[in-house]
């Protein structure tokens, strides 16, 4: 009795939870971001082009642009949760794919204009709201 998406797809199980990328937490879960709005996620620097990957296993939901946010990913994972990826530079996945914790599904963008790294959003929700992603994935303050 596997849980399953709104696509049918079985719900892969979450396997060792990770962060989708190599990188330097810039902005932890409920500390102040840039411009002094709490964060309810984590914003990592990465390196241009860097590969990011399924912080857990589950269905791609949603793959594309989304309003201030860039290319995004939705993931569907078992028990309720979903995480949100924004900032790639690169999507390679489609709606309804199964994927493994750890699997890729794009890239960072390249540096800016000002020669910065990249910044990559990611947000772990369970049954909606933003909760702390060091829930799932062990060694997070």
């Amino acid at each position: 009795d596997r849980a399953t998406s709104f696509y049918e797809t079985p719900l892969p199980q979450a396997g060792e939870a990770q962060l989708p990328i190599s990188g330097v937490i810039k902005v932890s879960y409920g500390k102040s971001d840039e411009i002094g709005a709490v964060s309810q996620g984590l914003k990592i620097e990465g390196l241009a082009n860097a590969l990011v990957v399924a912080p857990m296993g589950g269905v791609v939901d949603y793959a594309g642009v989304f309003k201030g946010y860039g290319q995004i990913i939705i993931l569907k994972h078992q028990k309720g949760y979903h995480s949100l990826i924004a900032g790639l530079g690169k999507i390679d996945t489609v709606v309804g794919r199964a994927v493994s914790a750890g699997e890729p599904l794009g890239t960072m963008g390249a540096k800016n204009a000002a020669g910065e790294s990249p910044t990559l959003y990611y947000e772990l929700r369970y049954n909606g709201q933003p909760v702390n992603p060091s829930k799932k994935i062990s060694g997070l303050h």
